[in-house]
Parts: structure tokens; C-alpha cells; sequence
């Protein structure tokens, strides 16, 4: 792995807080003309400096597979339910946590790109009204 030029090293940072690699060629201090050479710029940056972004992802827990084991579990949350009658906890038990299993799924399907933006907006919508309803029991 070749050594990073200061410029690169402050895009890296800089990228890895705002995640936008255009922003990061800005706070780097890449001398652009506009935004589109700023863009372009971030973009080989991006490219050019993918191995350490990944080394970066891997020391910090978000390697590929962590990532799936963490969207894998969240596919699976429970969660305990309580009851109670007059200020004391009658009954509990262990359900499925269907709101948060249903976030987790839209986020896999969206990172295999199996999902658009409108499928998106009526699960959101779904998902509201589920909530709602367990709010209510």
C-alpha cells in the first residue's frame, strides 16, 4: 500500500466524516475551479484510495461480513412486551419486533439494489402504521 500525500490523507478524513467525496475534495484544500472539477476530483480520490477506506472499515467493525451478519440479526430483532394492571407488570413476552425487522429488510434490499425509492416510501408508510397499532396494544 503507497504512502498518502497530505492532500489525500485530509480527503480520507474528511470523506470518512461527511461520507460525500465531493465535500471532502472542498475541506482537503483541492485547488477546483467548480463544482464539477471538485466532484471529479473526490471521485478519483474515491477510486484511487478505495484500499484504505476499506482498511479503515475493516479496524473499525464494518467489514463486508459484519456488516451482513449486523443486517442478518437486525432481520431477526425481538423485543419484550410488557403488560401491566394498576401501576404492576402482570405478563411478559419475548415477540418479534416487526417495525425494526422491517427496516432491516428495506436495508438489504437496498444495498442489492433491489428496491426503489417509491417501493421504499410505501414501506416507510407501512411501517408507520404498524407502528401505530403496536403503540395501541
Amino acid at each position: 500500500m503507497r504512502k498518502l500525500t497530505l492532500k489525500q490523507r485530509r480527503w480520507l478524513d474528511a470523506y470518512l466524516e461527511t461520507g460525500n467525496c465531493t465535500e471532502a475534495a472542498r475541506r482537503a484544500g483541492y485547488k477546483c475551479r467548480d463544482d464539477r472539477s471538485f466532484s471529479a476530483t473526490g471521485l478519483e480520490n474515491l477510486e484511487k484510495l478505495r484500499i484504505h477506506i476499506e482498511k479503515y472499515l475493516d479496524e473499525v467493525g464494518l467489514s463486508d461480513s459484519a456488516v451482513k451478519l449486523k443486517i442478518i440479526q437486525g432481520m431477526n430483532a425481538r423485543e419484550t412486551k410488557f403488560w401491566a394492571y394498576e401501576g404492576q407488570v402482570t405478563d411478559s413476552r419475548e415477540v418479534a419486533a416487526w417495525a425494526v425487522q422491517a427496516r432491516y429488510t428495506e436495508l438489504a434490499a437496498r444495498v442489492r439494489g433491489m428496491l426503489d425509492s417509491e417501493i421504499g416510501r410505501r414501506i416507510d408508510e407501512l411501517e408507520r402504521k404498524v407502528d401505530e397499532v403496536l403503540s395501541r396494544g
